[in-house]
């Protein structure tokens, strides 16, 4: 997997994730950051830092919940510039802003892209404008990195709605992901040539649960000393020798025979990066 391009990073939980409704376009009390949003946000700007991410600018749109989002993990990882780009918001639900969004799926304007949503867009005027701002973002990067001689990586928090796009612009005709992307708010993807990978805080395949981790804990990475381990894990089997996670199960890894319960040895200095979605599994590499 070649390096990074940028991190994309779903905004933090907000109090219309809990009422499960349409934020869309609004700065409305149900689209701000709860207190779990904010911690949300902390929580992937640790991740980040635990990776050694150095990037020199964030890119946002100027949603509050998204600048919030920003504030946050630039603090934690000593960002200095924040770059505004409104091209970024979701997709414009219209007039389901606030609504439920079981009583008002969208997916038959996603099997009619043109279609516009009622007061809202179509799908085509979004995926547009998401491949314009996603292009001058991939071009930004390049120049940077030429001015800088060497390779950078940039930050982009977005929505749900953004990484469904990355995803099926990069992988035409493959499996079908949602309106609300790959991972739950928080979460964290890598965008790179080959394509775009959840890291953190994925959906699985049935996008019923997410895997969670504490956020100073690096998959496939020895654990840091004072850090994460296996003991903090809510997967953890009661023998403290086990995990009980069924993807971890499944996969296949150094010293880990498919099908296999038993976390490799040494237990809480190392975490097998059993995740994969979609696409096929690939085992990790433990660095040095």
């Amino acid at each position: 997997m070649s390096n990074p391009i940028f991190y994309m990073v779903r905004h933090g939980r907000t109090r219309g994730n809990e009422k499960n409704i349409y934020r869309g376009w609004s700065n409305e009390e149900f689209a701000q950051l709860d207190e779990n949003g904010k911690q949300d946000a902390k929580d992937a700007g640790i991740y980040l830092k635990g990776l050694g991410v150095d990037s020199p600018v964030i890119i946002a749109d100027d949603l509050a919940r998204i600048q919030e989002t920003a504030k946050i993990i630039a603090d934690v990882l000593g960002v200095k510039e924040i770059i505004t780009d409104k091209r970024l918001r979701p997709v414009d639900v219209g007039n389901f802003t606030g609504k439920s969004k079981t009583a008002h799926p969208l997916d038959e304007y996603m099997e009619h892209p043109e279609k516009k949503i009622p007061g809202g867009e179509s799908l085509n005027v979004f995926n547009k404008r998401q491949a314009k701002v996603f292009a001058d973002i991939t071009e930004a990067v390049t120049s940077v990195s030429k001015q800088l001689k060497r390779p950078v990586t940039f930050i982009v928090i977005g929505h749900g709605s953004n990484t469904s796009f990355l995803y099926h612009h990069v992988n035409k005709g493959g499996k079908e992901v949602g309106y609300e992307g790959m991972t739950e708010p928080g979460g964290i993807l890598t965008f790179t040539k080959e394509g775009i990978q959840p890291i953190f805080k994925k959906r699985d395949k049935d996008k019923k649960k997410v895997a969670l981790y504490p956020a100073d804990h690096i998959a496939a990475m020895p654990v840091p000393k004072g850090g994460s381990s296996c003991s903090k894990c809510e997967y953890l089997g009661k023998d403290k020798k086990t995990c009980t996670q069924e993807d971890f199960i499944a996969w296949e890894g150094p010293n880990k025979p498919a099908g296999s319960d038993v976390i490799p040895e040494p237990i809480d200095e190392y975490c097998s990066d059993w995740f994969s979605w979609p696409g096929e599994k690939e085992e990790p590499k433990k660095e040095e």
